[in-house]
């Protein structure tokens, strides 16, 4: 939920919210027949939201509950702290609960979900989910463990800061992690992504994780930038997966596109051919998958005469018997 739907949630219920210099987080009460609700404007925008949240809760679940009110918040949620009013500890649990699912709705926040058990860079997996869902890196730590969708050990590790001063990460026993296939040791070249680098090497990004593979390959001649940070789709079905595989593990690797108009699901469909070369030198080309279906419908709209191109971005080596994931820009040709 944005901030302007909160706002408007806010108006839904005739609450007066106000922006204020406050002591707290914020309040709730009711005056004069009216709601109204102050939240600190010198707190952190992603505090704010959570302020807001939270007070949303009381409201809905606690207004008519006797002796509840004032409400006046303090960081119960991070601290243990509570009200001096009666039954707090229960009252500010059950507006904490409402305001991590309002936030970070369940069915949305796993469907998001990377793969959080790569324990060297599970920090940077919350910090990225964080950011997503506009809320505290504590936040969201705290939603995870919650939803069981973090082991409690990282978790508390992650709360302590300790990822924070690279403190080593408890070691992964659990048999959620027995499955992940072994991979082959990359040693790629670390660097940021305003440093120059030279065409078709192999590098990551700090904090990238790593069975993630980057390349930086030359743009096409005589062509123009459409999109970037494309994912092939349709990369697990298994006419394609098995060449996925292939290309990901392979070398001197390249894209093409083609459109396919005889497709008998989409007419705008756009496959995407991969070449390479396998360990012995072998040349190798087959599908791997399909331009995005939306993408695909905007370049037969508004370049349905351009010959298209495609510069890979990203390769990510399969974990857990998943599919490996491909990203790439789209470029077209200057004239139509």
């Amino acid at each position: 939920m944005t901030t302007e739907e909160l706002k408007t949630e806010f108006k839904k219920r005739g609450i007066h919210l106000v922006f204020a210099a406050l002591e707290g987080d914020g309040a709730l009460f009711k005056r004069n027949g009216k709601w109204y609700c102050f939240v600190n404007s010198h707190a952190p925008s992603v505090r704010q939201r959570w302020t807001m949240a939270h007070e949303l809760g009381h409201f809905d679940l606690h207004r008519k509950k006797e002796g509840s009110f004032p409400f006046e918040d303090q960081d119960v949620f991070f601290d243990g702290q509570s009200s001096p009013f009666c039954e707090t500890a229960t009252i500010e649990h059950e507006a904490n609960l409402y305001a991590a699912e309002l936030l970070m709705p369940k069915e949305e926040l796993l469907e998001n979900l990377p793969d959080l058990y790569e324990p060297e860079q599970i920090s940077s997996y919350v910090e990225r989910l964080a950011s997503k869902f506009e809320v505290s890196f504590e936040a969201m730590v705290r939603r995870l463990m919650d939803l069981r969708a973090l082991r409690k050990d990282l978790g508390d590790w992650l709360l302590s800061g300790a990822a924070q001063v690279n403190m080593p990460t408890p070691n992964i026993t659990s048999g959620e992690t027995a499955s992940l296939p072994k991979l082959p040791e990359k040693h790629l070249p670390v660097i940021y992504p305003e440093d120059a680098f030279p065409y078709n090497s192999e590098f990551r990004y700090p904090g990238d994780p790593p069975h993630w593979i980057r390349l930086r390959q030359p743009p096409p001649e005589g062509a123009k930038l459409f999109a970037q940070g494309i994912e092939v789709a349709g990369i697990s079905f298994e006419s394609a997966r098995e060449n996925a595989l292939s290309f990901a593990y392979g070398k001197e690797r390249s894209l093409e596109l083609r459109r396919d108009p005889q497709n008998p699901y989409d007419q705008n469909a756009i496959e995407v051919i991969g070449h390479w070369r396998d360990k012995e030198g072998k040349e190798h080309s087959g599908l791997l998958g399909y331009v995005p279906r939306e993408l695909a419908g905007r370049l037969t709209s508004e370049a349905p005469s351009s010959q298209l191109f495609a510069t890979l971005e990203t390769l990510i080596l399969p974990r857990r018997k998943k599919s490996p994931g491909i990203r790439f820009s789209v470029w077209v040709s200057s004239s139509n």
